[in-house]
């Protein structure tokens, strides 16, 4: 077991070292309510992975084994004396969370910039409540999870997600697509390649076999030149990342931009780094190049 004071004291190390670390897991769920409310197995640690090798060394110095390597998802380490401690490597990222490589070695798990709670009277930095719902679903629950998430919600007064007590609605069939920036795409076919002076990359997110609408997510690599063209469907396009050049404006994440059907239309990389979109047709996706005179 681990106890609140070896808590404090392994991130005062960590603090006195200059490294970025946050509290996860089941301490991380007493450190939001402010209080213990079980006793803790391990120390869950979301941690930069530019400081892992450190880390380890540290604890290898302090007694502490290897006991699980799921590395570069997580590594885990026992004490003799009963002390418990699961390290969660991130890339940080510019607003301050970080990107977990998951096991598969291509999926992330999104880390929410660290909030802070706190343990001992003092404040400590943890991950959010997002973040802890989050992690807490794609796998059946234990009693302690169950127990955890449902202290959260009544501590903040907000609904857990389903598995853990949430309104039970009837919900209808959705479509849903996580962490669409860790999705493996692929080369398009030839019609949709000629449009452009390089490889482009796109994965099929739907397609809706009454209506023949398609939706893709799309990476155009960095400096694409794109030839106008037309498309019989009506299309948007929503910029997750990076910058397009959209019929000679350029814009940037969070942008929007509709096509009517069969306008000629010319959009491509708006700089030299790359491109995330989504691409929303309402009909069936075909494209014509259009000869444009010099």
């Amino acid at each position: 077991m681990v106890r609140s004071d070896q808590v404090l004291e392994l991130l005062d190390w960590l603090n006195d070292e200059g490294i970025r670390a946050w509290v996860d897991g089941g301490w991380g769920v007493d450190v939001l309510l402010g209080k213990q409310t079980r006793e803790h197995a391990d120390l869950d640690l979301v941690v930069d992975v530019a400081d892992l090798d450190r880390i380890v060394a540290y604890l290898t110095s302090e007694g502490f084994e290897v006991v699980r390597d799921w590395l570069p998802t997580a590594i885990a380490f026992a004490h003799q004396d009963g002390r418990a401690v699961d390290l969660h490597p991130v890339e940080l990222a510019a607003d301050g969370g970080g990107d977990q490589i998951q096991r598969d070695g291509v999926t992330r798990f999104r880390y929410d910039p660290p909030t802070t709670g706190r343990l001992g009277g003092r404040e400590v930095p943890c991950c959010t409540l997002q973040t802890q719902f989050a992690s807490h679903l794609g796998y059946d629950p234990q009693e302690a999870d169950i127990a955890d998430m449902r202290a959260l919600a009544e501590h903040f007064n907000v609904d857990p997600p389903a598995p853990y007590g949430g309104r039970q609605i009837a919900y209808g069939y959705a479509v849903i697509v996580d962490r669409l920036a860790a999705l493996p795409l692929a080369p398009p076919g030839d019609a949709a390649a000629a449009v452009y002076d390089r490889p482009i990359a796109l994965r099929q997110l739907h397609q809706d076999p009454e209506t023949g609408s398609e939706h893709y997510l799309v990476r155009y690599p960095g400096g694409l030149k794109g030839r106008v063209h037309t498309h019989r469907a009506a299309h948007t396009i929503v910029v997750l990342d990076g910058t397009l050049w959209v019929n000679g404006r350029t814009i940037g994440p969070g942008a929007y931009a509709h096509f009517p059907a069969g306008q000629p239309m010319q959009h491509q990389a708006g700089g030299d780094g790359p491109c995330l979109f989504v691409l929303l047709f309402d009909g069936p996706f075909d494209v014509e190049v259009v000869d444009v005179p010099h």
